[in-house]
């Protein structure tokens, strides 16, 4: 779309242009309200939408809709937006989420992030979260985010931490003796 303007008639952005993408994050020390270790009912995630316009002319009117799995609650203030306005997410009684972000200009982004917290009890069975989130605006087709799927006993991901042999460290001790001694000979 080249977003040329007509007698009135503005060429739309295609709806591949402008990406949603949402991520869920389950960190230990912010969600895991019952110290387990695991993502078990009463825990919470946090969820973060990306939009980003990457067409060469303005995506316009932009709503950003999102209602959390049926197994879940909103967590009632969590909601933030890097633009736009909030509309539904950080009120008593709010159930989901929408963000006017108005103007995606070309080339910019949009973040929005939200937490949920997982329902206890859970009807039997009950063991994946599903959510995706939608995109709306008057001169692009609706675009829908990517799937985020939690399941229960799925721990946070973890961190390696990076770690040297007894002969690497001794290589790498080597390699600093010699930049040291090289250093002190200039």
């Amino acid at each position: 779309g080249s977003g040329i303007i007509y007698d009135n008639l503005v060429l739309g952005v295609p709806s591949s242009s402008v990406i949603l993408r949402k991520t869920s994050t389950f960190n230990l020390d912010l969600h895991d309200h019952d110290g387990s270790g695991d993502l078990t009912p009463g825990d919470s995630l946090l969820y973060s939408v990306v939009a980003t316009n990457n067409e060469a002319i303005d995506a316009l009117d932009i709503v950003i809709d999102d209602t959390p799995d049926s197994n879940t609650t909103l967590t009632v203030g969590t909601t933030t937006t890097t633009a736009g306005t909030i509309v539904s997410g950080n009120n008593a009684g709010d159930a989901s989420v929408s963000i006017d972000v108005g103007t995606l200009a070309s080339g910019e982004s949009v973040t929005s992030t939200f937490e949920v917290t997982i329902n206890s009890p859970l009807p039997p069975g009950v063991e994946t979260f599903l959510n995706n989130a939608l995109l709306t605006g008057s001169n692009l087709e609706p675009v829908v985010s990517n799937t985020t799927i939690n399941t229960l006993g799925e721990g946070a991901p973890s961190q390696p931490i990076p770690t040297l042999s007894f002969w690497n460290l001794l290589v790498f001790a080597g390699l600093l003796a010699g930049a040291a001694f090289w250093k002190l000979r200039l």
